[in-house]
């Protein structure tokens, strides 16, 4: 109920509510909640949800789709809290903001890569890859070939961390 797999596979629920946040990560919690029913894994889940829905607007830029994420993130452990089950853990959307920072404060594409692995993690726990896919849309600034290559040279949950990245770009 703590691995990445809700976050890995809700890019669908994103696409099919383009603009609707809410109604993304109420999809996103119904995707996943047989496999994944804790609050982490909601939030996770929200988040990248979220983030591919806001990613549709004509409007949507790289802050609001980062801005998504983070209330995807809210919204999805508020649900999760509410219909799953609660285990202990790092609050995914804290996470995300210590990603962003990351993100923020680098000088390269590089620096934040490593920055963002070090600070929140790249492995296939929910606490650590959702918020590093968030960091490196950030950090590539939502160009989906630099978040490819940005998932990829991460390390550990590459795969899956490119793909969370690659979806909200």
């Amino acid at each position: 109920g703590a691995t990445n797999g809700a976050a890995m596979r809700v890019a669908p629920a994103g696409l099919i509510h383009p603009g609707d946040i809410e109604g993304a990560v109420n999809t996103a919690w119904i995707s996943s909640r047989l496999t994944h029913d804790t609050q982490i894994a909601a939030s996770g889940a929200g988040a990248i949800a979220a983030g591919v829905a806001a990613a549709l607007l004509p409007a949507a830029n790289v802050y609001s789709v980062v801005a998504a994420a983070l209330e995807g993130a809210r919204l999805g452990e508020k649900i999760g809290k509410r219909e799953g089950r609660y285990i202990p853990g790092p609050n995914v959307r804290r996470r995300i903001e210590l990603a962003i920072g990351e993100a923020l404060r680098a000088n390269s594409f590089e620096e934040a890569l490593r920055n963002i692995e070090a600070t929140v993690g790249n492995s296939v726990m929910m606490v650590e890859s959702a918020p590093a896919a968030v960091g490196i849309f950030l950090a590539a600034a939502g160009d989906p070939l630099e978040c490819a290559v940005g998932g990829a040279n991460i390390g550990n949950e590459t795969d899956t961390i490119g793909a969370m990245a690659g979806a909200m770009a």
